[in-house]
This record gives C-alpha cells, sequence and structure tokens, in this order.
C-alpha cells in the first residue's frame, strides 16, 4: 500500500501493478513511484492478472530512493523464468541514480489529459457520466505542480485527451465497452498458468474451478 514507507517505517517498498497499483497508492500517499517496462523487472511469482501489464515497481519517499531501490528489483541478468527480461539491458551497476539531472525537463513534452480525469464526460450511446474524482483541493494542487513542470522547462501540452476516451463512436470509446479487454482475456490465460507453475500439490487447478 506504501502507507508504512510514508509513515518512515522503512526506506521504501515494492508494489505491483497492471493498471494502478503501484501508482495509485503512490499518489495517495505522496510518494515517488515507478511502473517499470515490462521486462524491467521478474514477473516470476508474481501472481497475475494479465502478465502484458502485470510488473513489480518501487515505491519511495524520494525520487532518488526510488531509483536506488529500481536498481535492486532489477536483475543483473535475465531471469530464465522470465523470458522478457531478456529485452531489457540494466544500466552500468544496476544504478539508475547516475540518470537523475536537475535539468531533466528541459525540452520534455508532458501532456495533461484532461477528459475523465479532470473533467466529467459523457458515455457516448448512454445517459450516463465518467466523473472527475478530483476535489477543488486536488485541482489546486494539480494546477501548481503543472506550473512546476512548465518552470522548469517542460512543453505542456493542454489538454492531451486520450482518443479512446474522447471519441464519439460508442464502438471505439473505450468508457462506453467497459475499459480494457487486455485485462479480461489475460487473467484467465495468465492465472490459469500461474496454477499450472505450482503443481500437483495445489488445491485448485484453473480459475474456472476457483
Amino acid at each position: 500500500s506504501g502507507i508504512g514507507t510514508s509513515m518512515s517505517f522503512w526506506a521504501a517498498n515494492v508494489g505491483t501493478e497492471t493498471s494502478g497499483s503501484i501508482l495509485s497508492p503512490a499518489n495517495s500517499n505522496m510518494l515517488a513511484a515507478i511502473k517499470p517496462t515490462v521486462g524491467r523487472v521478474s514477473r516470476w511469482g508474481i501472481i497475475p492478472i494479465t502478465a502484458d501489464q502485470d510488473i513489480a515497481g518501487p515505491m519511495a519517499r524520494t525520487v532518488t530512493d526510488a531509483a536506488i531501490f529500481f536498481g535492486a528489483l532489477e536483475g543483473a541478468a535475465p531471469d530464465p523464468n522470465d523470458a522478457a527480461t531478456t529485452t531489457c539491458e540494466p544500466p552500468p551497476n544496476g544504478d539508475y541514480s547516475v540518470f537523475l539531472r536537475a535539468d531533466g525537463l528541459q525540452g520534455a513534452r508532458i501532456g495533461i489529459p484532461r477528459a475523465s480525469y479532470y473533467d466529467s464526460v459523457r458515455v457516448p450511446g448512454s445517459d450516463s457520466f465518467r466523473r472527475s474524482r478530483l476535489t477543488e483541493e486536488g485541482r489546486a494542487v494539480m494546477a501548481e505542480a503543472i506550473e512546476i513542470l512548465r518552470q522548469q522547462g517542460a512543453t505542456i501540452v493542454d489538454p492531451a485527451d486520450i482518443p479512446s476516451v474522447i471519441d464519439p463512436d460508442p464502438a471505439n470509446n473505450l468508457l462506453a465497452n467497459g475499459g480494457s479487454s487486455v485485462l479480461r482475456y489475460g487473467m484467465k490465460r495468465d492465472f490459469n498458468a500461474w496454477l499450472a507453475s505450482l503443481g500437483e500439490s495445489a488445491p485448485v487447478k484453473t480459475l474456472t474451478e476457483l
């Protein structure tokens, strides 16, 4: 959850994310966090929702701590239990902190997706709305953060709405289709594969049986 890190019970913690389980608790607890590219950190042993997205990553109180912990999580060599780890080459000595630069935002382009995240939007083909969860206090904090990014040299693209969120055609709109189909397909495929990896002693063999 990250709350032990935010309370200084320890320096950092590991989160496992499919679609928000590192970034969302980090956001709620004011932590720095990284959802790595799949292949950076071995997925072996993680109970899957979908292996196309599942990954472990660091949550820490500072960006520096997160960078150090990220290097510790990534193996020095590919994991034979996770073929995806052959696609990513770790940095020298597993040290990501050497990439931390105070001027790192110079020349960056950062998009601000407003629809559904900041602003409520109507779901095409229905009378329902996907409502923003931001409070007025939250909007003020986000506005301050965006201004800091701009002051540090980033080009802000605002709005930068996600096309599938604002597409007026219900057939192509992500909100009208109940979200990503990857999760629904991937969980049956990958959870069953994970259960099979447990061997004959596992009391449950398939997601359907569970």
